[in-house]
Parts: structure tokens; C-alpha cells; sequence
């Protein structure tokens, strides 16, 4: 399956979405007011909720309603994000499986591993304009017990201190 056919179909379920996987260093972009499953908005300090993030954008606007807005780019351009407030976000969606490593779309999946060639995958959160990173998640596969804690694979000490 060619990483092509691939997108298009990405690109159908997030519109927002552009990419340049023959690059040195290959990345998808997707503006996270148009791609992020949940945005969340309250004063910052606020007391957090336990359990799933809820929609609760400021806009009075659900989370299929927000992404199709800021899909334009002027009304991304429009938005200011309010100082003293903190924006908790998710990012998932059907289309993704982390457990089995695959995505999968309507009449099909592809086992991601098959074309994988162990770079870790990395999502970051940055102004697209000035560089600035303001979060990265990295996955990165291991061997089924490679890099367990305690067993010193992964350069952790395994001793407990006592003599």
C-alpha cells in the first residue's frame, strides 16, 4: 500500500492535514485547533476533572463543529489563545490504533509495523511561524522485554541501594 493512497484517506477523515514523507526527516502537519479530537479551556489553576477530557472550547462549539471552523485558515489565524487560561488537549480517533499498530479506515487496515522502519514517532505541539516547541510526545517501539525496569537494559540502575 503506497503512503499516497495512504494520506488521501487521512486526508479525508482530517482535511487539515499536509505532509512531506520523502523529506530528510519525514512530517505530517496538522494545525491542532483543526486536528485535536478534544480542546479543553478553563482559568488557569482551575480544578481539574478525573476521567475524559471534555469538549469545552470557549466557542460554545462541539469538537466536530470546531475542527470543521478552523479547517479555514484565516479563521486559525483569527484566534488568540487566552492568556491565564489553561487548553488541555487530546489527540486520538478511530483511525489510529497505538495497542495493535495500525490505522484503520473505512474498508481497511494497515498494519503500520509493516512499513515501519523504527524511527520513533513523534507528535509535536509548535508555532508552525516562529519554531517554538511547546510539547512532544515520542513513541518508540521496544523488544517484549527489552528496556524493563530493574533488569538494567535500559541503563536505569537495578541495584536498590541496600548492601
Amino acid at each position: 500500500l503506497a503512503f499516497p493512497l495512504l494520506f488521501s484517506a487521512a486526508k479525508w477523515i482530517d482535511p487539515s492535514l499536509q505532509a512531506d514523507v520523502y523529506a530528510d526527516e519525514p512530517w505530517i502537519h496538522g494545525p491542532a485547533l483543526a486536528s485535536m479530537s478534544t480542546i479543553s479551556c478553563a482559568p488557569a489553576g482551575a480544578e481539574e476533572e478525573v476521567g475524559g477530557l471534555e469538549e469545552d472550547n470557549g466557542l460554545g462549539l462541539t469538537s466536530k463543529a470546531r475542527r470543521k471552523r478552523f479547517l479555514n485558515e484565516g479563521k486559525r489565524k483569527e484566534w488568540v489563545f487566552g492568556v491565564g487560561k489553561e487548553y488541555k488537549m487530546e489527540f486520538s480517533g478511530p483511525w489510529l490504533d497505538f495497542g495493535e499498530f495500525r490505522v484503520v479506515l473505512p474498508g481497511f487496515r494497515v498494519d503500520i509495523l509493516k512499513y515501519w522502519d523504527g524511527q520513533p514517532l513523534r507528535f509535536l505541539l509548535k508555532n508552525r511561524e516562529s519554531g517554538e516547541v511547546y510539547l512532544v510526545v515520542e513513541f518508540e517501539l521496544v523488544e517484549a522485554g527489552e528496556g524493563e525496569e530493574g533488569d538494567g537494559s535500559d541503563g536505569r540502575s537495578t541495584s536498590s541501594g541496600e548492601e
